[in-house]
């Protein structure tokens, strides 16, 4: 009997104490504790109900009870609670009795865990007082503060920053109109040149008006070659003027005016003109402008009597990457040695500039390029028999008469093709 009671009152203080720690947790009476309350009211009921089963004592069947919020018992009201459920449960089942204590347990450890999440939630929130937007709004708006609060403690000096930025964009809009008309001005200027050089020889009050066909011509009309060249490098000068010494417009005015200047008979000004466009740094970056300008200087030469000076150049010429000019540079390489009576070496080189340039079937809709024309005439005036070997094969041979036609289209191209001598520069 002593040691029943000794068990007795082990559940009581257990129970208490269970009850003062669920006291002490949240004394705030949450939303959560109510579920803890109820559990275990009825877990006490049900305890209750299966002792009045096992003494065969008929129960009253239990109304549905409204949930209501409870409050957690106190420590003196849970012991005497523990105490009541004990002297009932003399002949009673102790095992159904410590599950509904496990029961209860895990309910309040659930409950404790939701209240101490929440706690923690509200704490970090408490630390700034902010949410998440909260901050950002809050992190916009002290910006905006302290930019402002520098504004006014330094609006001197942001006013003549303003005040600069609005006078240097007036200065820049100012100088970019000026420089581009300025480049407007040379551009047309050059173009004057171009078309003076180009233009016809004839009488000057027939200019812009059109021909039989009904056709006007845009190039301007001059008496005399004299004219035409002396206002071409009149528009060259003036371009060139117009502009900085690296520009591109005076770059290609100065190589406009060397070959003025070589139409003219001015050799030794125009390869003074020339070596400007090869040394300039537009021609470094341009390899069909620095490749004219050698050829230029290479036909300079040769006009003052210095050959080999000028096969030096037009090798030079060779050396280069631009498709056309390339073949330009052997071809008057021929020339030269051909006037040096070399001319084994003369028509291995035209041999490979034929190679290079030929259309593989010449017809009237796709005739041979200058440079194929002057190439092929040049090596039947050195060597017939050679030239003969290297007049275009139709596909599957020749038939009943293709050779006659094929050397009849050659002659032709003989008389239509101008001489090889001359200023460079043109289409190869």
């Amino acid at each position: 009997m002593a040691q029943e009671d000794s068990k007795t009152s082990r559940r009581a203080r257990r129970r208490a104490q269970q009850a003062a720690e669920v006291s002490t947790e949240n004394e705030d009476a949450e939303d959560e504790a109510a579920p803890s309350a109820e559990a275990e009211d009825e877990a006490v009921a049900d305890g209750k109900a299966d002792e009045a089963d096992g003494a065969g004592v008929e129960t009253p069947k239990r109304k549905k009870k409204k949930k209501k919020k409870k409050r957690a018992p106190k420590p003196e009201e849970a012991e005497e609670e523990a105490e009541s459920e004990e002297a009932e449960d003399d002949d009673g089942e102790p095992a159904r009795g410590k599950k509904v204590l496990d029961r209860n347990q895990r309910v309040r450890e659930q409950a404790a865990a939701r209240r101490r999440a929440k706690r923690e939630k509200e704490r970090a929130v408490e630390a700034t007082g902010l949410d998440a937007s909260e901050m950002v709004d809050d992190a916009v708006a002290r910006g905006t503060d302290k930019t402002i609060r520098w504004i006014r403690k330094n609006f001197r000096w942001v006013q003549w920053v303003v005040i600069a930025v609005v006078v240097g964009g007036i200065g820049w809009q100012v100088y970019s109109w000026r420089t581009g008309k300025a480049v407007g001005g040379a551009s047309d200027t050059l173009m004057t040149g171009v078309l003076a050089e180009q233009g016809r020889i004839g009488a000057p009050e027939d200019e812009g008006k059109p021909d039989e066909n009904g056709v006007i011509d845009p190039l301007p009309i001059f008496r005399t070659e004299e004219e035409r060249t002396q206002a071409a490098e009149e528009a060259y000068r003036k371009a060139g003027a117009m502009r900085g010494e690296k520009s591109g417009t005076t770059v290609l005015a100065t190589l406009g005016l060397a070959g003025v200047l070589y139409d003219q008979g001015k050799y030794s000004e125009a390869k003074t003109e020339y070596e400007k466009v090869e040394s300039s740094s537009i021609a470094a970056k341009d390899e069909d402008i620095k490749a004219r300008a050698t050829e230029g200087i290479g036909l300079c030469l040769e006009a003052t009597g210095d050959l080999d000076g000028a096969i030096k150049a037009f090798r030079a010429l060779e050396n280069t990457d631009v498709a056309g000019l390339k073949e330009l540079g052997m071809f008057h390489q021929a020339r030269l040695l051909h006037a040096q009576d070399k001319k084994d070496e003369a028509v291995e080189l035209l041999k490979k500039v034929i190679e290079k340039v030929q259309v593989k079937d010449p017809s009237p809709q796709n005739p041979p390029s200058y440079l194929e024309q002057v190439s092929r005439t040049l090596l039947d005036d050195i060597d017939p028999a050679v030239a003969a070997e290297l007049l275009p094969q139709p596909p599957g041979g020749l038939g009943a008469g293709a050779q006659e036609q094929l050397q009849e289209m050659i002659e032709k191209l003989k008389k239509q093709a101008p001489p090889s001598e001359g200023k460079g520069g043109g289409d190869p």
